[in-house]
C-alpha cells in the first residue's frame, strides 16, 4: 500500500469513528471482520452513509420479503 493510500485509509477511519462517536479501533475491527456490527452500529452506519441496511449487507436489489 502506498503511503498516500495508507494516509487516506487512516483519515477515513478517523472521520468514520468521529461520525459514529466510537473509536478507530472499533472501526478497524469492523472492517477486518473481527467484530460483527450491532444493530445500533448498523443503524448508525446507514445514517452516516445515507444508505439502507440492505445495501450495507449486500442484499440484492428488489429482494422480495415474505408477507406477515
Amino acid at each position: 500500500m502506498s503511503p498516500y493510500a495508507a494516509f487516506v485509509k487512516i483519515l477515513s477511519r478517523r472521520l468514520l469513528a468521529e461520525g459514529l462517536n466510537t473509536t478507530q479501533r472499533k472501526i478497524s475491527h469492523l472492517e477486518s471482520g473481527d467484530t460483527e456490527p450491532s444493530l445500533d452500529d448498523l443503524r448508525l452506519l446507514c445514517e452516516f452513509y445515507g444508505v439502507s441496511a440492505d445495501y450495507l449487507l449486500g442484499l440484492p436489489k428488489g429482494l422480495a420479503y415474505p408477507e406477515r
